[in-house]
């Protein structure tokens, strides 16, 4: 289980938009980002767990951006923030 979910993807790809409402079944704090600049670091005050996945089009080199950068975060909150 995790406290946060990042749907990486296009906001206009069926594939992302359905990730996104999977996630939200199971993780209200889900949210579908094209960018790491998207990502709101006060959404995680709190969470121990983050998930990450992507659309089946989303680049790798794009998905390795964003999990940098939320590894990033993660140094700003050590031993609460762990990425999935």
């Amino acid at each position: 289980m995790v406290d946060a979910f990042y749907i990486i993807g296009g906001r206009h790809s069926s594939n992302s938009v359905k990730l996104l409402g999977v996630c939200k079944e199971q993780c209200e704090k889900s949210f579908l980002i094209e960018t790491g600049d998207e990502i709101d670091p006060r959404d995680l005050v709190g969470a121990k767990q983050v998930g990450v996945t992507a659309g089946a089009s989303t680049p790798e080199w794009l998905i390795q951006k964003i999990v940098t950068h939320l590894r990033s975060l993660e140094k700003d909150q050590p031993g609460e923030l762990a990425l999935n």
